[in-house]
């Protein structure tokens, strides 16, 4: 399994030894900012080791949130481990929320986060060993995240949270193999970006802001890609790949 190069031109902080879908999602529709088809069956397999499960909603006097030097606070990460299929309960204090995931089976692997309500989000869909992130806009509330895999598994869920002086700006150069949420960068209206992508599998680009409904849609493609577009995004954002091989993209 190849390890992703992040490669950022102004230096865009990533939180990362990670994760975000392969490379990508089996299917370009699962959103993680909407619904999709989960799995509920009860297995036997070993139970997840949580460090948040007792606790889903934690008191804001003793919550451990972490603060950046630059004065935004955001909550702390939470982490999932397990071997198999699983089902956990997290707290989610709404916005931008990343998951990390990495699995080390050779059949089916999927991580899904459901709400109360019935709601799903799909953070990855891939077959055998797999490592990346991606990123999706929940609501505040209580979660259960879904994991159906074959072999042993980790994940981190991030809620990154950051204040404009904190943010790089454009232009900026990525690259990587894997999937990956990188930021946050300041847009500023209009921009362009040029991007490839080497794999058969689906490549999408988007920019998520920090709160909001819905992510910037920048590619969505199949197979092979080498193109420029334009699109429009204004304020703090942090940019989502997901792709299955080697990929470029530079922003400006």
């Amino acid at each position: 399994m190849n390890r992703r190069t992040l490669l950022l031109a102004s230096g865009v902080t990533v939180s990362s030894a990670l994760a975000g879908c392969t490379g990508g999602s089996d299917d370009g529709d699962d959103e993680a900012d909407g619904g999709g088809d989960g799995n509920g069956d009860e297995t036997d397999s070993e139970p997840a080791e949580s460090s948040d499960a007792d606790s889903p909603q934690p008191d804001d006097e003793t919550s451990g949130a972490e603060t950046e030097d630059d004065d935004a606070t955001r909550p702390t990460p939470q982490t999932l481990s397990g071997t198999g299929d699983a089902s956990e309960p997290i707290g989610i204090e709404g916005g931008l929320t990343v998951v990390e995931s990495n699995h080390e089976g050779t059949e089916s692997f999927r991580v899904e986060v459901a709400a109360d309500d019935g709601a799903r989000a799909i953070f990855a869909d891939n077959t055998g060993p797999y490592e990346g992130e991606k990123a999706g806009l929940l609501e505040a509330g209580n979660y259960t995240v879904d994991v159906s895999a074959d072999g042993a598994w980790h994940l981190t869920v991030r809620q990154p949270r950051a204040t404009a002086e904190a943010a790089d700006g454009l232009p900026q150069t990525l690259s990587g193999t894997d999937p990956v949420v990188a930021g946050p960068i300041a847009f500023d209206g209009g921009h362009t970006a040029h991007a490839t992508h080497d794999g058969d599998g689906v490549f999408q680009i988007r920019v998520f802001p920090e709160t909001g409904t819905r992510p910037e849609l920048v590619v969505l493609e199949q197979d092979e890609y080498d193109d420029s577009v334009s699109f429009d995004f204004d304020g703090l954002g942090w940019i989502d790949v997901q792709a299955d091989a080697d990929w470029t993209l530079e922003i400006e």
